[in-house]
């Protein structure tokens, strides 16, 4: 029977070893850059609809002044022929 408690402590050494030294080997490699928190950039799906269709509506209204734009020189340049 005195040798079931040897097997138990035997054991146990060296899982307590393993367990310090993972400890010790995460705090000492640890770097303080990982530590620091960081705001996520704000998604655009939780976005309301109103600023969905101010975006949408703005590149609309970009669209139709280039097209305007083109137009115009266009008749431009038919009117110069």
């Amino acid at each position: 029977m005195s040798q079931k408690p040897n097997r138990q402590f035997a054991r146990l050494i060296p899982a307590v070893l393993l367990v310090v030294l993972g400890v010790l080997c995460g705090t000492l490699l640890r770097s303080d850059s990982e530590a620091g928190v960081r705001t996520p950039p704000p998604r655009s799906v939780f976005t309301s609809g109103a600023q969905r269709s101010e975006k949408i509506l703005r590149e609309i209204a970009d669209t139709l002044k280039r097209i305007d734009a083109r137009i115009e020189r266009l008749e431009k340049a038919q009117s110069k022929r």
